[in-house]
């Protein structure tokens, strides 16, 4: 691989993901790749601090960085890095308050971030990225169990362009909370709500009030919803395209029908293990709506 990169100079897109001792090259992708555009180092759980440092002081047109289950992240890593980085993913990686310290520093520029499954992810990190990372428009903090509304409230303080948000898997997250970001960021296209177990009804009739660009939806395994503000919703989301409503006690076929009639839009549906749809009166309504392409209602 290092003689690949030596001789690759105008190589722009780089994947490694998984390599094993990834870092035995970081220095031929700094030397002979200046004029990388994107690298992916997914899964590179060896590669020390020093190595991804020379990777990014190297890397200074590098736009897109991929660094998901790299276990641990040091701060030192993004000490250098390049101010041109737009999108960052450190999913499922040990982040401590410094790292992220460092991104929001050294980052400013981001606007996609992932930090899907970091378990160690607290609220003061997020304020510190959203205050120095103010055009952020797609954020991914699904799975981080020990953040709170205080997160959402800074995203809806500072990131105003925001268009897609995850936080399924944050059972701590309230109505209130969510209804701050909607409110705030109106060109809000992607929320996924998914096992927000503390997410009510109200998030979705103040969703129906404001993301009027809404084309995704995941309100999976949210029991504490109610069939009548996913129905109020769909009346008026004309621009919804996926809905996903696995594991919803709560959703009968009459709300489902309504549903599908009121979203001309719709593509893609998931009402798997939905109790209250049987497979019989999934296909009835559907028959009416050829439209949708993608369906999922496994039981």
């Amino acid at each position: 691989l290092a003689a690949i990169f030596s001789r690759a100079r105008s190589l722009r897109t780089a994947d490694t993901s998984g390599t094993a001792a990834a870092e035995l090259f970081a220095d031929a992708i700094a030397e002979a790749c200046s004029s990388l555009f994107a690298l992916e180092l997914a899964g590179c759980a060896t590669m020390p601090a020093e190595a991804l440092t020379v990777v990014l002081v190297g890397c200074l047109q590098l736009r897109t960085l991929v660094l998901s289950r790299c276990c641990r992240v040091s701060h030192l890593a993004f000490h250098h890095s390049s101010h041109s980085l737009r999108a960052l993913d450190l999913s499922f990686c040990l982040l401590e308050h410094a790292a992220l310290l460092e991104v929001a520093s050294n980052c400013p520029e981001l606007v996609s971030l992932a930090l899907r499954g970091c378990a160690q992810l607290r609220d003061e990190s997020v304020l510190e990225l959203c205050t120095r990372c103010p055009e952020l428009e797609a954020v991914d903090l699904g799975h981080c169990p020990l953040l709170t509304d205080y997160a959402l409230y800074a995203l809806a303080a500072r990131c105003a362009n925001l268009s897609e948000l995850r936080v399924d898997g944050s059972a701590l997250l309230t109505d209130e909370a969510v209804g701050a970001v909607v409110e705030a960021c109106p060109l809000l296209s992607l929320l996924s709500l998914a096992h927000c177990t503390q997410v009510s009804g109200q998030a979705l009739l103040t969703l129906a009030r404001h993301s009027h660009f809404l084309r995704e939806l995941d309100v999976s395994y949210c029991a504490a919803l109610g069939e009548g503000a996913l129905v109020h919703l769909a009346r008026h989301a004309g621009q919804l395209e996926t809905l996903r409503a696995a594991c919803c006690a709560w959703l009968s076929p009459a709300g489902l029908e309504l549903i599908v009639e009121s979203c001309s839009l719709l593509r893609k549906l998931d009402v798997a293990r939905c109790p209250q749809l049987g497979l019989d009166e999934i296909a009835r309504i559907l028959r009416r709506t050829p439209i949708i392409v993608d369906l999922e209602m496994g039981l």
